[in-house]
């Protein structure tokens, strides 16, 4: 029963750990992209402009928090996909999917189906209880 359960979590496992290298990766480029794009507008001055300067803070502010939150939970769907793929952790795995659902970035397109894909995978009862006896063992 074990290997059939290790069978059933493969592939929205492997998705779910490509996602969130995906996301790790295109989060960091972004963060990289909105220092260079501060950077670039403070050595021009444009920041001079009070009413674009207040706009223009919140709206980056909103984008670098969002940024920030991708930074930080797409290690945790990645080290989820993993233990759902080694059938330890569940609730872990369960976390993974639930992340990997969020609205966030443009990446959403793709990040939806994986998650509920990952989610109708471990709402199966019997997949469940090899979760659970794997991580006792």
């Amino acid at each position: 029963m074990l290997i059939e359960a290790k069978k059933k979590v493969r592939m929205p496992g492997i998705f779910l750990l490509v996602l969130g290298i995906i996301i790790e990766i295109f989060s960091l480029l972004f963060l990289s992209g909105l220092i260079l794009i501060h950077y670039i507008n403070y050595q021009h001055g444009i920041y001079q402009n009070p009413a674009f300067r207040e706009d223009f803070y919140l709206s980056q502010v909103v984008v670098l928090i969002a940024t920030a939150f991708q930074i930080f939970t797409a290690p945790v769907i990645i080290y989820g996909a993993a233990q759902m793929l080694k059938l330890k952790n569940y609730y872990l795995s369960l976390s993974a999917a639930i992340l990997a659902m969020l609205p966030l970035s443009i990446c959403f397109l793709p990040r939806l189906p994986i998650g509920i894909w990952a989610l109708v995978i471990l709402s199966d009862k019997d997949l469940k209880a090899e979760f659970s006896d794997s991580s006792n063992s």
